[in-house]
């Protein structure tokens, strides 16, 4: 879809539609619908998006990164963060709702969360060298993650994880105290081994599913399922928006109209 430099104060999907409809004609998520594809992964059968294709001019988009301020905000993060232009921000959580749509087999009737623009800059262990476990982002609600990949270099998707002990690929709040107690445990145990091998996954889980970095696509899940970002294993990647692994991440609630009732098959 085509960017406009207009910003956007608005962040309800209804107001976005109306703007789009305004400034193009059609509606912004409608837009979407055929650039969407669901895949299941794991034993679990929990199901995932990819939005093909969202923008139109991607550079010009990456351009908008080069020139954004960044910081380090969130240790749960390895890198740098800059919240996203307000109307690329607008576009891709037009295109978070579409998914989510689909996902849910429910009405979005808005989205609240924020979007970003996100640089890698360390490397994924600890500091005992042990690759960074994967991890969920959310367990009580429907709250939907994404990664929008711009970047063209060798720097890695996401990946999708099972959890050993406990057989869970998706951390909801009734098995959130289980798996809590369990990985505490495994992490008493870890503390004795020894580096994890270059290239290796966590050795507590096992991976279900990858979502190739394919260049202006977008991989939408929720934010239950564990996941992890496959970040190059063996130095930092530039901090640059045009060579390093830059992408999109948004975390976002869809609010559901109040007879509706989201599916649990995501």
């Amino acid at each position: 879809m085509t960017l406009n430099n207009n910003n956007i104060r608005e962040t309800s999907v209804s107001t976005l539609d109306q703007y789009w409809h305004c400034h193009y004609g059609v509606s912004s998520m409608a837009e979407f619908d055929n650039s969407i594809s669901i895949q299941t992964i794991g034993r679990e059968q929990n199901r995932i998006a990819f939005v093909h294709d969202v923008f139109d001019d991607p550079d010009r988009v990456i351009s908008r990164a080069e020139s954004a301020e960044y910081v380090s905000k969130s240790k749960a993060y390895p890198g740098v963060r800059s919240p996203v232009d307000k109307d690329i921000a607008a576009l891709v959580k037009s295109a978070i709702a579409a998914a989510a749509s689909q996902l849910l087999a429910a009405e979005i009737r808005e989205l609240a969360g924020g979007v970003h623009y996100s640089i890698v800059t360390q490397r994924p262990f600890d500091r005992r060298g042990i690759v960074q476990k994967p991890h969920f982002d959310d367990s009580k609600g429907f709250l939907m993650a994404a990664v929008l990949y711009l970047n063209r270099g060798p720097h890695g998707g996401t990946g999708f994880f099972r959890h050993r002990g406990t057989g869970f690929e998706r951390i909801t709040s009734d098995r959130k105290p289980f798996y809590d107690t369990v990985v505490k445990i495994e992490q008493a145990r870890l503390a004795r081994l020894e580096k994890t091998p270059p290239g290796s996954d966590h050795p507590c889980y096992d991976r279900i599913a990858t979502a190739d970095p394919v260049f202006n696509r977008m991989v939408v899940y929720p934010g239950g399922n564990l996941h992890s970002g496959d970040i190059h294993r063996f130095a930092p990647t530039p901090v640059d928006a045009r060579s390093g692994r830059l992408t999109i991440n948004a975390f976002l609630t869809p609010i559901l109209p109040k007879e509706g009732r989201a599916s649990n098959s995501v």
